[in-house]
């Protein structure tokens, strides 16, 4: 059920690709986007990426986000993360 989730919402954010990045990236960042939906789920809380996909959406969500940054309220997210919306190559969609 979750992967059809994810299915249905990161398929259409490749309507708002940008040509810079790479298909494998495209496929990671989306993915990631589309689980940030999922984050308070049962399912999600047992994903080995889970720290990951959570890093890539405080980026996605906040387009000025500073770097390096931890997870707060998530002990098993120990590392400093240094993804920004310009290092995901992620554009506001009203640009």
């Amino acid at each position: 059920m979750a992967s059809n989730w994810v299915k249905q919402i990161s398929d259409p954010l490749y309507a708002f690709t940008n040509n810079d990045m790479t298909i494998a990236n495209k496929n990671t960042i989306y993915e990631a986007l589309a689980w940030g939906g999922l984050e308070k789920t049962d399912i999600f809380k047992t994903k080995a990426d889970k720290c990951d996909i959570m890093a890539i959406n405080i980026a996605g969500r906040n387009m000025s986000h500073g770097t390096p940054y931890t997870i707060v309220g998530h002990p098993q997210c120990t590392a400093n993360y240094n993804y920004t919306a310009q290092s995901l190559k992620l554009k506001k969609l009203c640009d």
